[in-house]
C-alpha cells in the first residue's frame, strides 16, 4: 500500500461498566471475523499497526459524556 488511509469509529460503550458486561464484550470481540488477539492489552483484528490492514479497539474516558445542540 503506497498511502496510509485510516478511519476512526467511536462506539458509545461506557468505560465504567461492570466486569460482567466487559466480559461479554470480550467474547463478542473474539467471535468477530479476523480476530488476532490482544497485544499489550489492545485487541486487534486482521493484523497489527505495522500491517497494511488492521482494526484495533481502545477504551477512553470521556471528559463530557453529554452534548447539547
Amino acid at each position: 500500500m503506497s498511502e496510509i488511509h485510516s478511519q476512526k469509529c467511536k462506539l458509545n460503550i461506557w468505560y465504567y461498566l461492570p466486569d460482567e458486561v466487559w466480559n461479554k464484550v470480550a467474547v463478542i470481540y473474539e467471535r468477530m471475523p479476523g480476530w488476532m488477539g490482544h497485544t499489550n492489552g489492545i485487541p486487534y483484528w486482521f493484523g497489527q499497526e505495522e500491517d497494511d490492514v488492521f482494526i484495533m479497539a481502545s477504551v477512553d474516558q470521556v471528559d463530557c459524556p453529554f452534548m447539547r445542540g
